[in-house]
């Protein structure tokens, strides 16, 4: 046999529990209805007996919607449950995004050629006949009348030489413009010492530098430190030399360009008298 005051406690923690207002109030009113309601020896049994299985079965019901609403308030919050087989077959069916082309910045058609150019300018021609010798100091190599031809006269064995080889390379970057070229002692004919005299080298390193055919400065370098800042300075001096500068040093010093065209003139001829096959393949 439940209490009336045990009853009142139950509905009204059913009714806090579900949040029905409604269900609160009739159930606080048939409890009150039931408990005071007056009892006899046989009918108050009876009636407090009907009152207890109606209030469980209210209780029942209320704890049942409770646990119904919690159960689809969870199901809101989280979704539907996802195993190991739904998240596979939803990544199989995605789509996959886009593919990322990057593309390349074509070159301009002429970067290689001018590469290959400047690569070509920046090299020391070597010179490998005394022939070709001479083919060089007539200007035959000349892209342009006014291109200036530089020719460094050496020995392998020289060390001034050798270093002054290295320094050679640099000039040909810092003046693209200039045709450089080399020449070692053994390439010239015998005698090569009388044939060095004759063009007016005594010691190595040499540097000689022709203009229209004309050679316009012979010199020792010196030391090997030396080397870059003669021939720099030479080179520079005339590089910026202006046509009628030029025209005054021709005249200045037309005996010594002379002088210097004459021994070449020998040089080709005892070549075509002593080696006419091999003037005529060069």
């Amino acid at each position: 046999m439940l209490s009336p005051n045990l009853l009142i406690a139950l509905c009204s923690l059913a009714a806090v529990l579900v949040g029905k207002t409604s269900a609160f109030q009739n159930s606080i009113g048939m409890c009150k209805q039931n408990a005071f309601l007056p009892q006899t020896a046989d009918s108050g049994r009876t009636s407090l007996s009907v009152s207890s299985t109606a209030m469980n079965d209210s209780i029942n019901d209320t704890m049942n919607e409770y646990n119904f609403m919690k159960k689809y308030q969870e199901s809101l919050l989280l979704g539907p449950p996802h195993d190991q087989s739904t998240l596979t077959t939803t990544s199989q069916h995605e789509i996959p995004p886009p593919p990322i082309t990057i593309t390349a910045i074509p070159e301009p058609a002429t970067s290689t050629t001018i590469g290959s150019q400047q690569q070509q300018k920046q090299q020391v021609h070597s010179i490998t006949s005394m022939q070709e010798l001479i083919s060089v100091m007539n200007g035959q190599r000349n892209l342009h009348d006014d291109q200036l031809t530089v020719i460094k006269f050496y020995a392998d064995y020289c060390k001034l030489c050798q270093r002054a080889g290295i320094q050679m390379k640099r000039l040909v970057t810092e003046f693209p413009t200039v045709d450089f070229t080399k020449i070692e002692q053994n390439t010239l004919t015998a005698p090569a010492a009388d044939t060095l005299r004759a063009l007016g080298v005594t010691k190595f390193p040499w540097v000689q530098i022709y203009r229209h055919g004309n050679c316009v400065a012979s010199f020792s370098t010196g030391p090997s430190h030396m080397f870059m800042k003669r021939v720099r300075d030479t080179v520079t001096m005339c590089l910026e030399r202006s046509p009628e500068a030029w025209q005054e040093f021709e005249q200045e010093f037309a005996s010594n360009m002379a002088e210097n065209a004459a021994t070449r003139q020998k040089l080709m001829a005892y070549l075509d008298s002593s080696h006419p096959q091999s003037n005529m393949g060069a």
